[in-house]
């Protein structure tokens, strides 16, 4: 037998929980396993001291209810958090699927274009196709522009950027983590 069987077993005689048998391993174990019989005298020392106190104190009747309450409240909110996360999880996966369909139309759009004007009932398909891809590379052309702006403006910002602001930037900052552990601790 090794030393965590031994444990095992040594919690169930405890626990007064032990058959003979066992109590005939733990034994013999005992006998060879010097770590293990220091052990068994604390346990059993321990069991002895505890049984003679006949002070035993008793919890409180409500706090298994309390207990209890608490242990289904978090529930609840767990509960919640999932249905949260894998809502989360359905919007990121759809929109993946979409940027893939998108990122693959686009790579491939004109054997696509090909393929449907050659399919006299696709053709109208076709001329949606075309007027989505006009669409889209009109939507990179502003966006490639606003962002550029963007960084324009930033980068002048940048360069005008006082010590002064940083502190203000910062005080803001604080601010707001303040404001949230408030609420935060208000919502509790």
């Amino acid at each position: 037998m090794d030393c965590r069987k031994a444990n095992d077993l040594m919690m169930k005689y405890m626990d007064k929980n032990i058959s003979e048998a066992e109590a005939l391993n733990l034994k013999e174990h005992i006998e060879k396993c010097e770590r293990c019989y220091e052990d068994f005298l604390i346990y059993d020392e321990l069991l002895t001291e505890f049984s003679a106190q006949n002070n035993i104190i008793n919890a409180p009747e409500e706090l298994e209810a309390a207990v209890m309450e608490k242990i289904y409240s978090i529930g609840d909110i767990y509960k919640k958090y999932k249905e949260t996360n894998v809502m989360l999880y359905a919007a990121w996966g759809s929109a993946s699927a979409l940027c893939g369909i998108g990122m693959l139309l686009n790579f491939n759009k004109n054997a696509v274009a090909d393929y449907l004007y050659s399919i006299p009932i696709m053709k109208g398909y076709a001329e949606h196709f075309a007027a989505v891809e006009s669409f889209v590379l009109q939507f990179k052309a502003n966006a490639i522009q606003i962002i550029s702006s963007f960084i324009d403006i930033l980068s002048s910002y940048v360069q005008n950027f006082k010590p002064v602001s940083l502190v203000v930037f910062i005080a803001l900052i604080l601010a707001q983590i303040i404001i949230y552990k408030k609420d935060r601790a208000e919502a509790k």
